[in-house]
């Protein structure tokens, strides 16, 4: 059948050259992101504690002799995660987005160490031990449940602080080229400060994407978003828009443009990523005709 070990093995190698080979040709490259052999290691200790279970489930998956089937299959995994870990050590571009394809299998690993640790304390703790040996078993076994208990417990708040109030500090391992918080909370007050509400259109200009790529998270409570990627040339001037919020590539183009069609407006620059241009925040200064509406220029 499809679950034949070398079947298995035979599907797995492929993939694993089919991943390795999208990055080596990048990796070899002298490009940016070059980290030490170390680095997953190092993301491990910093971002992923509870990972390291997974990663010492090695001292435990090879000491039985006869080990069942799902044991097999244990140490399978724990060997292909750390052949990942291990090949993409190699390369010198290294970023956080490459360790997820051995996230799963550490993760494996990892539910197997508590598993085991959980289960020979249960036993242990079932029993009367009359002996030292037996005592020291015992002893050991509540010392292990402890320190996993611990582990997952650390590593649960370290992850409920990454993500939210450490989510863009670039001491944090995996924040290479994430937002700084300033414009979460800026760029909402900017808009309305300018009357601009969350039903307002708002001309979100997303080219190139790779360096304005959060702003549909910043603009998520805004209804009625409208998005271009259009940088040569400018995106549409006039229409019913309210703000344009630029890469600052795209902020001469619209500005000169609105100068054109007679349109004076609001500029603000927020910085959004570290070492990256800046966001242009556009508001035209629209006058308002009787009924509230905003009036376009020349109409």
């Amino acid at each position: 059948g499809l679950g034949h070990p070398l079947q298995m093995t035979v599907v797995s190698l492929l993939n694993v050259l089919d991943s390795f080979q999208a990055w080596v040709g990048r990796g070899v490259a002298d490009a940016d992101h070059v980290k030490p052999w170390f680095y997953y290691g190092w993301l491990f200790f910093r971002a992923e504690g509870a990972l390291l279970l997974g990663v010492g489930a090695g001292m435990g998956l090879f000491r039985t002799a006869a080990p069942t089937p799902a044991l097999r299959l244990i140490r399978w995994v724990w060997v292909y995660a750390m052949g990942l870990v291990l090949a993409f050590s190699m390369l010198p571009y290294k970023t956080p987005w490459n360790s997820i394809q051995w996230l799963w299998p550490l993760c494996i690993s990892g539910g197997w160490v508590v598993n085991h640790v959980w289960q020979r304390f249960l036993v242990c703790m079932d029993t009367s031990p009359v002996s030292l040996s037996g005592r020291l078993g015992r002893v050991g076994a509540v010392v292990l449940m402890g320190t996993v208990l611990v582990v997952l417990i650390l590593n649960g708040l370290m992850g409920l602080l990454m993500v939210t109030v450490n989510s863009a500090d670039p001491a944090q391992p995996y924040v290479y080229g994430q937002t700084y918080r300033g414009p979460v909370a800026v760029l909402p007050k900017l808009l309305a400060q300018s009357g601009v509400g969350v039903d307002d259109p708002i001309l979100v200009a997303l080219a190139p994407a790779s360096s304005v790529w959060p702003l549909p998270y910043l603009l998520r409570r805004y209804s009625a978003v409208k998005f271009s990627a259009a940088l040569i040339p400018p995106p549409p001037v006039g229409g019913p828009w309210q703000a344009y919020v630029l890469d600052a590539r795209q902020a001469d183009g619209v500005k000169a443009k609105l100068a054109q069609a007679g349109q004076s407006f609001q500029v603000q620059r927020l910085p959004l990523r570290p070492g990256m241009d800046d966001v242009v925040l556009l508001i035209p200064n629209k006058p308002r005709v009787s009924d509230g509406r905003y009036r376009e220029a020349g109409g």
